[in-house]
């Protein structure tokens, strides 16, 4: 085996951790060995296939790669066969890397506005119905208090 050979899946193996961790803010290597091994075999599944077939996509797709406690996470990517030809050369791609690890910052800042803003208006909601409560207790009294006059002037009259 040559040591392009040895290294390709190496190579894809090393960008695929990198942009699943990017994308989800979990590092296989160190969370789950079983993940690790399967992407590490469809690594060099997928570099056997591109060898065989150079001019062609390079598909890696893994689901059900892991879990968190938000649920499975998939592995799903489609490498063009310039790209697949420069990772298994070992070119990183820094800035998509960076532009992954940015758009999951993002959503993760959206998603807690979008918390915040729904504890907000729960306790608007709470805020709400207890006025409602204390409108209808007033309400109520009040007209139990006329119930009690009208009780009494019907009973004055009866005498």
């Amino acid at each position: 085996m040559t040591e392009a050979e040895d290294s390709g899946p190496k190579h894809l193996f090393a960008w695929l951790v990198a942009l699943f961790e990017a994308r989800t803010g979990v590092h296989l290597p160190s969370t789950d060995e079983m993940a690790t091994e399967r992407l590490r075999e469809a690594s060099q599944k997928a570099f056997a296939e591109w060898r065989a077939v150079p001019t062609s996509a390079v598909c890696v797709n893994l689901p059900f790669l892991t879990a968190t406690a938000a649920g499975p996470i998939h592995l799903a990517e489609t490498l063009q066969p310039r790209k697949a030809a420069a990772i298994f050369a070992g070119e990183r791609f820094e800035d998509e890397l960076a532009f992954e690890r940015s758009a999951r910052a993002n959503a993760q800042r959206e998603a807690a506005v979008a918390e915040r803003a729904a504890g907000a208006g729960s306790r608007h909601e709470d805020a709400e119905r207890a006025r409602w409560t204390r409108i209808g207790v007033v309400v109520l009294g009040f007209l139990l208090a006329l119930l009690a006059i009208a009780v009494a002037s019907f009973l004055a009259t009866r005498r």
